[in-house]
């Protein structure tokens, strides 16, 4: 094997690394627009909110979640997150994490 080859599997597996770390990132980010409801967009003081996951919350998505705003426990569904008094800015940091399907009021609008 010549050394061009070698190089070029280093380098061929850190862009692979690197895609299995900032791939769910990067689709987080890019999704993020269309999880948040219209009513939270223009919300300027805190609020609380439902999360919708992909999948059933663990104790370690339930205590990452919590960085955001208060629990407040499932809402009655599986897939749900109830966050009190989430601030607006941190509304739009839950909908760029890639297991949140979407993020709603609690109270409709």
């Amino acid at each position: 094997m010549s050394g061009r080859m070698a190089v070029a599997r280093v380098v061929f597996g850190l862009v692979l690394v690197g895609l299995m770390y900032a791939g769910p990132y990067a689709y987080g980010f890019a999704t993020a627009g269309g999880k948040v409801d219209p009513c939270l967009s223009s919300e300027t003081v805190p609020s609380d909110i439902v999360e919708k996951l992909s999948s059933p919350p663990g104790p370690t998505q339930i205590e990452d979640l919590q960085r955001y705003g208060r629990y407040g426990g499932s809402g009655g569904e599986l897939n749900n997150v109830v966050l009190l008094g989430v601030p607006p800015q941190n509304v739009t940091l839950l909908s760029r994490l890639y297991w949140v399907t979407s993020v709603k009021p609690v109270d409709p609008c």
